[in-house]
């Protein structure tokens, strides 16, 4: 299932700014959405150097058909010294089915004018997913049929409320980290990062 997942998001090169995704044959009759944001946003990267996605905006157009490949191409809409822009369309039957600008900055630091973000226990200390489900008396999560089948490579930790109370936190309600998740895949990035 890992190497599924990772299969998704390395996308073949076709040419310059030109990328192929394929989709897994599990019977759904659309793309998941969250597939084609992930690949989209994969093909970006593969012509980003030293930079981190800090924002970015999609549009879903039409629905995408899971029996066919996806057609990324990428728009190298501008290069600057910090900061860097994409815009990837993404292509199905001659049309486009999904659009995304991304902007992507140089890691720097500066100012900051934003409140302090409250600061949740470590993800380790945290129990997952499946913990959560058994210590609330809940039957386990369906894993390993359509969409969940991803769900053994994505370890999820969250906030319990009990921990929230607990928490002092800057300009909001200790309530606002209930179930903040953390998720993080099991294996190393195609792109470098875990």
């Amino acid at each position: 299932m890992t190497n599924e997942l990772l299969d998704i998001l390395n996308l073949e090169t076709l040419d310059l700014d030109m990328f192929r995704g394929q989709t897994p044959g599990d019977g759904h009759r659309r793309i998941y959405g969250g597939q084609v944001v992930a690949q989209a946003l994969a093909a970006a990267y593969r012509t980003i150097e030293g930079r981190h996605c800090h924002s970015l905006h999609s549009y879903f157009i039409r629905p995408g058909d899971p029996k066919i490949p996806i057609l990324f191409q990428v728009d190298r809409a501008r290069d600057g010294g910090s900061f860097a822009v994409r815009r990837v369309v993404a292509i199905q039957h001659g049309k486009q089915i999904f659009n995304l600008a991304a902007s992507f900055q140089t890691p720097e630091t500066g100012f900051e004018h934003q409140l302090q973000m409250p600061q949740p226990p470590e993800p380790e200390t945290l129990l997952n997913e499946e913990e959560l489900r058994a210590r609330a008396g809940l039957a386990p999560t369906l894993a390993g049929s359509g969409r969940w089948r991803f769900a053994p490579a994505i370890r999820h930790r969250r906030v319990s409320r009990a921990s929230c109370r607990r928490l002092t936190c800057a300009g909001s309600e200790p309530d606002s980290l209930w179930g903040m998740p953390w998720p993080r895949i099991n294996v190393p990035w195609p792109m470098g990062r875990t």
